[in-house]
């Protein structure tokens, strides 16, 4: 079920609109984890959920939708697309480490969605 975490973990129109309507609103996703399968790029072939994934130097732009093969149980609650106006990088970074013999490392990404003080394509800044 990671795939609905990494969906909703994603920058979207709803931040995007909230710094659009203040001049000077600045607007952060958060992403903290340990679970390895955010930042790190699927083995996979063609998952449903390819578009919504964030692993480290995706660019997120555009619309982002499910794959026409995702299951309406995968996608309920869910199924509108995602439409960003801006670009965004993801950087993820070291952030904490509870057991090195486990590795058991939290990463985090921040990504800064700002409206008119900063120039287009936004880019992802990563902040630790």
């Amino acid at each position: 079920m990671e795939y609905l975490e990494r969906r909703r973990a994603l920058v979207d129109e709803r931040l995007e609109s909230v710094v659009e309507a203040g001049r000077q609103v600045v607007g952060y996703a958060i992403i903290l984890t340990n679970d390895s399968n955010y930042w790190t790029v699927s083995r996979k072939n063609d998952p449903v959920d390819a578009e919504f994934r964030i692993h480290e130097g995706r660019v997120l732009a555009g619309q982002l939708s499910w794959d026409p093969s995702a299951s309406q149980g995968t996608t309920r609650g869910r199924t509108g697309s995602i439409h960003l106006t801006g670009s965004y990088r993801l950087a993820w970074r070291d952030y904490s480490t509870v057991d090195a013999q486990k590795q058991s490392g939290f990463r985090c990404a921040l990504v800064r969605v700002s409206g008119e003080q900063s120039s287009f394509p936004r880019k992802m800044k990563a902040y630790v």
